[in-house]
């Protein structure tokens, strides 16, 4: 009856939070050991090195993108910055200066140009309008499985 029938919702459900809940704690664990094979491969001068030829690398790549997509769209910039934000993958400012942080180069090429396209598309619409939006999907029609990926994992962009 309808006991048994309780009762076997809650033995499935039972099941499926034990799985995620292990799921969790197994990323958990991950992350950790990630971090700390990460923190041990280099010495902070190897690591100061790294940065900076990344920095290098985005400065030289970075506004190559940003012309590309700000050409497609019709638009120009005022400069481009690289810095590392620490909250933020990349800015526009109002007065057209174009803000990405090194640490993009770490992502896939395809992650990198999703973040350009958002900035570039911040010159013609400085807010996330529907309007925005559509903007971003004619310059990149599956924009949304590269900020998700970003969401997921733009955590793990480290040295």
């Amino acid at each position: 009856g309808s006991m048994t029938i309780a009762r076997n919702l809650v033995r499935e459900k039972r099941d499926w939070i034990f799985e995620k809940v292990a799921l969790q704690e197994k990323r958990k664990q991950q992350r950790e050991t990630d971090e700390v094979q990460r923190n041990s491969d280099y010495t902070p001068q190897q690591r100061e090195g790294l940065e900076k030829r990344y920095r290098e690398a985005a400065k030289e790549y970075i506004p190559k993108r940003a012309d590309y997509y700000a050409d497609l769209l019709g638009v120009s910039y005022e400069r481009i910055r690289i810095a590392e934000q620490k909250t933020r993958w990349g800015s526009c400012s109002s007065k057209g200066t174009l803000s990405f942080n090194w640490k993009l180069m770490l992502a896939p090429p395809k992650v990198l140009d999703y973040v350009v396209v958002h900035e570039v598309c911040h010159i013609k619409e400085m807010n996330h309008s529907p309007r925005f939006w559509k903007l971003v999907e004619e310059l990149m029609p599956d924009y949304k499985e590269y900020r998700k990926w970003l969401k997921e994992n733009g955590s793990t962009l480290q040295l």
